[in-house]
């Protein structure tokens, strides 16, 4: 049941070097959101700028930490403004490298080597060694997540090179171990972690040798040399547990028991998953809570204990389960905090508007009484008055036409911010859609992997269960298809006043089309085979006498 696959390996391994990063700052006290924000109006009434720039440096770390990567987004490009406004040039290198994580988290690469390039350029100009390297790293770090990894090598060997701050050193020569990996050249991964190892032991880090050893043993691993990777993982699990990082222990927990499945020592196999489903639980990880079940049900399927196996395999796609959940309740709550402020905006200029409006109503008001008590105490010069009288009623006049242009402005932006609420509404209707798809077509796979399990076993009660699961799939789809119904209806009304020949089937597949979903993950929600789904589509450009070289995703989106 265990597929030690190279995914996994990455997955792995990046973790490690997220944690020696994590390491640098040990021991320093975290600042909370309302001292971040303390710290920024306390730098403004002071006139700081470098302060400012600093301080939403911070808030833009903070909101990506805690995963409001759009809030963050926003924090980025404030202090980049600012310093590019005020000409503090010595922060720009820092904030462009630590944008770049952020853009590569959310997977907009192209955005994120755009970022890095800058960064480097900036940082030479500026002779900053040390974010000049970072940025080469980056560079690495972002073609190694798009699969280019001739050119991640390349960067990866000139950060290595250019590493004049020896803080980066490691992590480098870590990642340039797993693009050996990935490309089959493990005796050179090797070597680039013997160096690594060299220079932890020479230098007497404690946390960078222990992430060192677990990278050294996943690489073992993964070219499957399993003896000597549990050596290598044996050395960090004992290291790691003088240096009370419960986080740390619960991965190579994790890798040691990997170790152990992986040789068929599954009592010591046995022993490591307890304690690492302990650690998971003290430190309220669900992700290293699912690896765990899925190991202990791994261990006890290979001893024959089925039945204790599909018990920790229902707990595991639980945890999946909630997991899923909680993320898609943070994505809704990252987009109303960013709706939120985005109205916020809006209304503080609707009342700046109001306010003008207020001032210019004053300014005719004492105009009238000024002219008025002219007429009274200057009577003799009667003609004059008037004169000025007529001339001040002109003004007056064309300054009520310019009152009446900037309150049609304001109608204009109201409706206009309207328009924007409800696209917000729209996009985030079909965000919520999108994630529900995605949730059903990942439990669907799993529910399939998990009955064609069962049929293997081919008895009475594992039949019943195979029933209640494709119960249980089928009752999901008729909830998304009446979900799409119900969030696509005006789409269906507007296409079909213009093809009143489509079908309630044919409405529900361009409104998946519509929603940018592979024919993959429709056929898999309509219960029909991919190939269906392309001739379907095929039918349906014929149907509505589209022209091969029209785009039918972008052709529906204007309904």
């Amino acid at each position: 049941m265990l597929i030690f696959s190279k995914s996994l390996f990455r997955k792995k391994l990046l973790i490690v070097i997220l944690l020696i990063n994590a390491f640098q700052g040990y021991g320093q006290e975290m600042t909370e959101e309302d001292m971040l924000i303390g710290e920024y109006d306390l730098a403004k009434e002071e006139n700081d700028f470098d302060a400012q720039v600093s301080a939403l440096h911070n808030m833009a770390s903070y909101y990506c930490n805690v995963g409001d990567y759009r809030i963050s987004e926003l924090y980025f490009k404030q202090a980049l403004a600012l310093s590019l406004q005020r000409k503090i040039h010595h922060r720009i290198p820092r904030l462009l490298n630590d944008a770049v994580l952020l853009q590569e988290i959310v997977g907009e690469y192209q955005k994120a080597l755009q970022l890095s390039f800058l960064a480097y350029d900036l940082a030479l100009q500026l002779k900053d060694d040390e974010e000049a390297c970072a940025a080469l790293a980056n560079t690495a770090n972002v073609f190694l997540a798009t699969g280019n990894f001739s050119k991640a090598e390349e960067y990866i060997d000139m950060a290595i090179e250019a590493d004049y701050q020896s803080q980066f050193l490691v992590s480098n020569m870590m990642t340039k171990a797993y693009i050996m990996t990935t490309i089959g050249e493990v005796d050179e991964a090797l070597k680039s972690m013997d160096k690594a190892l060299h220079y932890c032991e020479k230098e007497n880090d404690e946390y960078e040798l222990v992430s060192v050893y677990v990278g050294y043993g996943n690489i073992l691993s993964e070219a499957g040399r399993h003896k000597r990777s549990l050596d290598f993982h044996r050395k960090a699990y004992s290291s790691v547990k003088d240096l009370e990082s419960p986080q740390f222990l619960a991965l190579v927990t994790l890798n040691m028991t990997t170790q152990f499945l992986e040789l068929g020592a599954y009592d010591s196999a046995a022993i490591y998953a307890d304690r690492g489903l302990l650690l998971s639980q003290e430190i309220d990880n669900p992700v290293y809570s699912m690896d765990f079940y899925e190991m202990k049900a791994d261990i006890l399927y290979n001893k024959g204990d089925n039945k204790a196996a599909y018990d920790y395999l229902r707990k595991y796609i639980a945890s999946y389960t909630e997991m899923i959940n909680t993320e898609n309740i943070s994505t809704i709550e990252n987009m109303e905090s960013l709706h939120k402020l985005q109205l916020k905006d809006k209304d503080i200029l609707l009342k700046d508007k109001e306010i003008k409006l207020l001032k210019i109503d004053r300014e005719v008001g004492s105009l009238k009484i000024y002219a008025l008590a002219g007429c009274v105490f200057f009577l003799l010069i009667f003609f004059i008055l008037v004169y000025r009288s007529q001339k001040k009623k002109r003004e007056q006049e064309r300054r009520l036409e310019e009152a009446k242009i900037q309150l049609t402005q304001s109608e204009l932006e109201r409706m206009n911010l309207k328009e924007q609420q409800l696209i917000a509404e729209l996009e985030y209707k079909n965000a919520e859609l999108k994630n529900l798809a995605q949730n059903i077509v990942q439990t669907s796979d799993l529910l399939d992997n998990l009955r064609n399990e069962l049929k293997s076993g081919g008895t009475t009660k594992s039949n019943k269960l195979i029933q209640l699961i494709s119960v249980g799939m089928h009752t999901n789809k008729e909830e998304f298809e009446q979900k799409v119904d119900h969030i696509h209806s005006l789409f269906y009304k507007n296409i079909k006043d213009q093809f009143p020949d489509l079908r309630e089937n044919d409405l529900r597949l361009l409104s998946l089309i519509r929603a940018n979903m592979s024919s993959k993950d429709i056929a898999i929600l309509l219960s029909i085979n991919p190939k269906s789904v392309d001739m379907a589509r095929y039918r349906l450009r014929k149907k509505m006498n589209l022209e091969k070289e029209v785009n039918l995703m972008e052709f529906l989106l204007k309904f």
